[in-house]
C-alpha cells in the first residue's frame, strides 16, 4: 500500500501540487467572504448587472440607473453576469445563499483560477517546474490578492484568468501550428474580449514581440545557425541572418494577425468595438486625464517615479517577482528567442504601464508571475552548467532576495547581475555540493515570503466591513424613505453603491463614462458636482442640480465626512483653483482647503473625567464653564478661533468668539464624540459643504431640507 501511494505521488506529483496551490489560494480569499457587503465600490456596479440576469434573463440594453439622466447605454463586457448570473440560477436550490452572498465566493473562485492558466502558460514555455512556480506566485501575489478576494466582485480576477490563458493559448498555437489550436486561442481571445473591452492588449504585446523577436535575431540569431568553425562554432554572417530572421518574422507574424483579425471580427459582429477600446486604453495608459480629466484625482492612476523613491511600494504590491521579472525575460531568451521575446515585451511594456498608474498592476503581475518562475527554473537548470562558478552565483541570489526586503532596487540590480553572469558561463568542472543546498533554500525562502505577503494583504481586506452601520443607514433611509424614481447626487465614489444599495438613480458613478455614451458625460458632472459643494450661492446649487432631475419627482444631495479629505478635488474641479497650487498656473492660485486635525491624547481631572483633548498641531480642546473651547498654541501664546461648531445633544451649536483677543481667522468644528476637529478656512466657511456638514443648517436654507443624519453623512432634499 505504501508503495503505491509512493509511485502515484511521483508520476502525479505535479497535479497534486496544482491542487494544493489552487485550493490554499481560494481559501486565502475567502477570508473576507464574511462581510455583510461587496468589497470597495465598483462591485456594486458589477452586481446590478448580475443581479439582472437573475431577474430578467438578460442585461438590458439601457442603464437608467447609471449616470442619469438620461442613462447610458449597455457596453460593457457581459461574460462575467453571464456567467455567474447562470450559475446561481443552477445553484440556487443545492446552496440556498444570496446573490450577494454567492458574488463574493465567485470573486475568491475567479481568482484563484488563475492559477490553472499560470501553471500550462510557464509549462509551455520552459518546463513543469515553471509552471508549477508560477502558479504558486499568480495565487499568493498581494497585486493579485487585492483585486481578486472574496467580495471583490469585479472583473480582475478573470482578466488575470484570460490573460495568461490568451497568452498561453496564443504561444501553444505557434509553437504546435493547426486549426485547432488556432481556433481554440481565437476561442480564447473572444471570450477575453467579452469578459474585458481591454482584452487586445495580450495579442498586441505579442505583436509587438515579434519585433523584438526580429531585432534579437538580427544581432544574435539561433544556436542552431552557428555553423562549424576551426576553433569554435560562429554565427552565420548578417545578410544570412536577415534572411533567417525574415523568414522567422512571417512564420510568427502571420498566425498572430490570424488569431487577432479572427477574434476581432467576432466580438465586431457581437456588438463590441475591441480595437477602439484598445487605442483608448493605450492613450489611458500614456495619460488617464486626456481621456477623463477627474482621472488625475484617482490614486491608482497617479505616475509612479520609479526612479523617485517608488521601488518599496511596487516591492509591496508585487512581491519577489518584481525583482525576478527582468532576470527571467534575460535567462529565457538564450534558451527560447520567440518566447523570450514574447516574454520581454510583455514584461518591459506592463512595467511601464504602471509608471503610469498603479491600476495597471493587473497587468504587470501576470508577466512578473510567469517571468519570475522562469527565473527561478533557470537558476536551477543552469546549475550543473555553473561549475565553480555555482557558490557565488546562488549566493549572490539568496543575498539578492534578502537584500530586497532592505532595499528592492538594490535587490533587483543584483540579480540582474546574477542572471548576466548564468548568461555569459557555460563551466564544465565541478559544481560544489554547497550549491544545490543554498538555492533550494532560496526557494523556500521566497515561498515563506511570498505567502507572507499575499497573506498580509489578505487580512488588510478582512479587517473592516466595506460599508459601516452609518453609510449602510443612510442608503437604507434613500432605498425605504425615498420615492422609486429619485436622483441622487454627491460626489461620483459611492455612485455604484447608491444604485446597488440603496437601488436609486445617480449622477454619476465610478463608471468613467465619456461623452461618447454619457450625455453629458463626467467630465462635465465632476464639474458641476464640484461647484455644487463649492458655491457659496444656493440658488446657483439647484439650478446645477435641476440639470439632472430628468422625470424623477424627488432630489437627493449627500454630504459626507470622507469629502474633508478630498476636498482639494471638489474645490479644483469645481473652480479650476488648486488647494496646493501645483495644478495651477506657475502654482501662484492657491486655494485654503479643510485641515483635519486628529486626535493624540487627552487628560483627567483628579476624578477621572477628562477634561482636555490634545490634537495635532498643538491644538487643544479645554472644557471652560460647560463648554469645549478649541485652543491653538502658536509662539508661546494661546489663539482661540472666530467660531467654533460644537455638539450639544447631538445638535450643532455655533460659538462666536470673533470679539475675543488672539483670534485666529477661520472656524473650527469638533466632532461630535471629540475623535477629531476640522479647520474650515474663510474662503469655505460660507461654501454649501461647510454650511450642510459642518453647520447642519436648515432653517436658513431655502432650497434644501435636512432629513436623513448621523455622524458621517447628511442628505438633503431638494425642494422642487
Amino acid at each position: 500500500m505504501h508503495k503505491k501511494i509512493t509511485r502515484f505521488i511521483r508520476k502525479n506529483w505535479v497535479w497534486i501540487v496544482l491542487v494544493i496551490i489552487l485550493l490554499s489560494s481560494f481559501w486565502v480569499r475567502l477570508s473576507t467572504t464574511h462581510t455583510k457587503w461587496l468589497l470597495a465600490y465598483d462591485p456594486y456596479y458589477q452586481y446590478r448587472h448580475t443581479k439582472s440576469i437573475v431577474e430578467h434573463g438578460v442585461l438590458p440594453k439601457w442603464d437608467e440607473y447609471s449616470y442619469y439622466p438620461p442613462g447610458r447605454p449597455m457596453v460593457e463586457a457581459p461574460f462575467m453576469y453571464y456567467l455567474t448570473g447562470y450559475l446561481y440560477i443552477l445553484l440556487r436550490p443545492l446552496l440556498g445563499m444570496t446573490l450577494m452572498a454567492f458574488c463574493k465566493y465567485m470573486a475568491a473562485v475567479y481568482g484563484a483560477a488563475g492559477v490553472v492558466p499560470a501553471y500550462l502558460l510557464g509549462k509551455e514555455i520552459l518546463d513543469k517546474k515553471s509552471g508549477i512556480l508560477a502558479s504558486f506566485f499568480v495565487g499568493f501575489s498581494p497585486a493579485i490578492l487585492t483585486r481578486s478576494m472574496g467580495g471583490f466582485y469585479d472583473t480582475d480576477g478573470l482578466v488575470i484568468f484570460f490573460s495568461l490563458l490568451t497568452t498561453y493559448l496564443i504561444v501553444r498555437s505557434l509553437k504546435k501550428k493547426s486549426y485547432l489550436n488556432y481556433g481554440l486561442a481565437i476561442l480564447g481571445l473572444v471570450l477575453f474580449g467579452l469578459t474585458w473591452t481591454a482584452a487586445w492588449y495580450i495579442p498586441l504585446i505579442i505583436l509587438l514581440s515579434t519585433v523584438v523577436y526580429f531585432i534579437i535575431l538580427l544581432l544574435i540569431g539561433k544556436p542552431e545557425w552557428k555553423v562549424k568553425g576551426k576553433i569554435k562554432d560562429v554565427m552565420v554572417p548578417l545578410n544570412e541572418r536577415l534572411k533567417k530572421s525574415l523568414i522567422e518574422l512571417k512564420d510568427v507574424l502571420i498566425p498572430v494577425i490570424i488569431i487577432f483579425v479572427s477574434a476581432s471580427v467576432v466580438i465586431w459582429l457581437l456588438g463590441y468595438d475591441a480595437l477602439g477600446r484598445i487605442l483608448s486604453l493605450l492613450v489611458f495608459a500614456e495619460d488617464p486625464s486626456k481621456i477623463l480629466i477627474v482621472n488625475i484625482s484617482v490614486a491608482e492612476l497617479q505616475a509612479l517615479n520609479v526612479f523617485g523613491g517608488a521601488w518599496n511600494e511596487l516591492f509591496s504590491r508585487v512581491g519577489i517577482p518584481f525583482i525576478l521579472t527582468i532576470p527571467g525575460a534575460l535567462l529565457l531568451l538564450r534558451r527560447d528567442r520567440k518566447n523570450g521575446a514574447i516574454l520581454l515585451t510583455w514584461a518591459g511594456l506592463s512595467f511601464y504601464a504602471i509608471t503610469r498608474g498603479i491600476r495597471f498592476m493587473l497587468v504587470f503581475a501576470p508577466a512578473a508571475s510567469i517571468s519570475s518562475a522562469i527565473a527561478i527554473s533557470e537558476y536551477y537548470n543552469e546549475l550543473k552548467h555553473m561549475g565553480s562558478y555555482a557558490p557565488l552565483i546562488t549566493f549572490g541570489f539568496l543575498g539578492s532576495i534578502l537584500v530586497s526586503l532592505v532595499s528592492p532596487a538594490a535587490g533587483l540590480v543584483l540579480n540582474i547581475l546574477m542572471a548576466l553572469t548564468v548568461l555569459f558561463i557555460n563551466r564544465t568542472d565541478e559544481v560544489p555540493e554547497i550549491s544545490k543546498p543554498v538555492l533550494l533554500a532560496t526557494i523556500l525562502i521566497i515561498f515563506v515570503i511570498t505567502i507572507s505577503q499575499g497573506v498580509q494583504a489578505a487580512s488588510i481586506r478582512s479587517m473592516a466591513e466595506p460599508v459601516n452601520k452609518n453609510w449602510e443607514d443612510a442608503f437604507m433611509f434613500l432605498k425605504n424613505d425615498t420615492a422609486k424614481d429619485a436622483v441622487v447626487g454627491t460626489w461620483w465614489d459611492p455612485g455604484h453603491r447608491i444604485t446597488g444599495i440603496a437601488e436609486r438613480r445617480a449622477i454619476a458613478d465610478g463608471a468613467h463614462c465619456t461623452d461618447e455614451y454619457c450625455k453629458p458625460g463626467l467630465n462635465t458632472r465632476i464639474t458641476d458636482l464640484g461647484k455644487i459643494f463649492v458655491t457659496d450661492n444656493e440658488t446657483e446649487a439647484k439650478d446645477i442640480l435641476l440639470k439632472y432631475r430628468g422625470n424623477a419627482s424627488e432630489m437627493y444631495w449627500i454630504v459626507s465626512d470622507d469629502l474633508i479629505g478630498k476636498f482639494r478635488w471638489l474645490q479644483y474641479f469645481g473652480t479650476g483653483c488648486d488647494g496646493t497650487g501645483i495644478l495651477t498656473p506657475n502654482g501662484q492660485e492657491k486655494c485654503p482647503l479643510y485641515s483635519q486635525i486628529p486626535e493624540k491624547s487627552y487628560g483627567y481631572d483628579q476624578n477621572y473625567t477628562i477634561k482636555i483633548y490634545y490634537y495635532q498641531g498643538d491644538v487643544s480642546l479645554v472644557e471652560q464653564n460647560g463648554k469645549w473651547i478649541a485652543v491653538m498654541k502658536r509662539d508661546n501664546q494661546n489663539y482661540l478661533f472666530n467660531k467654533e461648531i460644537y455638539y450639544v445633544n447631538d445638535t450643532p451649536k455655533v460659538l462666536d468668539l470673533s470679539q475675543m483677543n488672539n483670534t485666529v481667522p477661520g472656524v473650527i468644528w469638533v466632532h461630535p464624540n471629540k475623535s477629531y476637529l476640522v479647520y474650515i478656512p474663510p474662503n469655505l466657511e460660507h461654501a454649501l459643504f461647510t454650511r450642510m456638514f459642518f453647520y447642519e443648517e436648515n432653517q436658513t436654507l431655502n432650497d434644501f431640507e435636512l432629513v436623513y443624519r448621523n455622524d458621517q453623512v447628511k442628505i438633503y432634499k431638494l425642494k422642487i
